[in-house]
């Protein structure tokens, strides 16, 4: 098969069993599925790689956000939707409702004096845990609605 950047057209070989021909050939004729990038906010990939992001990174500032994600599939589908307006919240609305989300829910927060984001103790919680966000941000309301009906000595149990 071709190599990304090299051209349009690539060859393959294909080796089948007689039994399996058919198969093989109808595999071959059929149309390709169009890609789609998990991390549409529908599907709630671009949260969690925010979210990492922040957590493993030196990465802070909204436009360092922007320009990784820039390197993204998501990126490279998106619409070209007429010029830029130089403010990254119109230019970025997908980048924007996610980091909304991750400051809403206390995954993250904004450092005043730097202009940076941080990840909070529950968003480092939750990226340690392989959950998604909305997953963890469920998990932890459920935690704080126990604590307070567990009566041991310290908080170890938890």
């Amino acid at each position: 098969a071709g190599r990304a950047g090299q051209g349009e057209l690539g060859e393959s070989i294909v080796i089948a069993n007689k039994q399996s021909r058919k198969q093989v050939m109808e595999l071959l004729a059929q149309d390709l599925p169009r890609v789609s990038s998990c991390l549409d906010n529908n599907q709630r990939g671009l949260k969690r790689l925010l979210l990492e992001v922040l957590s493993f990174t030196h990465l802070g500032t909204g436009m360092d956000l922007i320009r990784f994600s820039k390197s993204t599939l998501l990126s490279a589908q998106k619409d070209p939707c007429g010029e830029a307006t130089g403010d990254p919240t119109k230019d970025h609305p997908e980048i924007a409702q996610a980091m909304g989300w991750l400051l809403t829910h206390d995954m993250a927060r904004l450092d005043e004096r730097s202009q940076t984001y941080l990840v909070t103790p529950l968003g480092r919680a939750v990226c340690a845990s392989a959950l998604e966000p909305q997953q963890g941000y469920l998990l932890f309301q459920e935690l704080e609605r126990a604590r307070p009906c567990i009566s041991l000595d310290t908080d170890l149990h938890i």
